[in-house]
């Protein structure tokens, strides 16, 4: 799923499905909380923002993670620990920061790119 946070109409319509298929859907309930969470962050609702995303992180293996691209949420780990630091919670970001690092991803794409020039 691919929307502008900006555009309220997607959003609200992602939403919509999103929440029609959350009761039946760990990983649409996942996307529904990070879609708001995203939102919140672009609003400035740092708190809003941080519970969004702790609600809708899905505890699975690295392992699993790694097959199944959804289910990473780099992209939600990274504004949860913004939305952390802006809160002034430090250490909590820095903890959300280092979750990134639970296997090739986003966060290792750059010293992979390096180490082959």
């Amino acid at each position: 799923m691919s929307v502008r946070v900006d555009d309220r109409p997607a959003t609200t319509r992602a939403a919509g499905q999103l929440a029609a298929s959350a009761l039946r859907s760990t990983v649409a309930t996942a996307l529904l909380q990070a879609l708001r969470g995203h939102q919140a962050l672009a609003q400035k609702r740092y708190a809003d923002a941080s519970a969004a995303f702790a609600a809708g992180m899905v505890d699975v293996p690295a392992r699993e993670r790694m097959l199944i691209p959804a289910l990473q949420q780099q992209v939600d780990r990274y504004a949860f620990a913004e939305a952390l630091r802006a809160l002034g919670r430090n250490e909590a970001s820095e903890a959300w920061r280092a979750s990134l690092r639970d296997g090739p991803a986003v966060w290792n794409a750059p010293y992979l790119a390096r180490s082959r020039n």
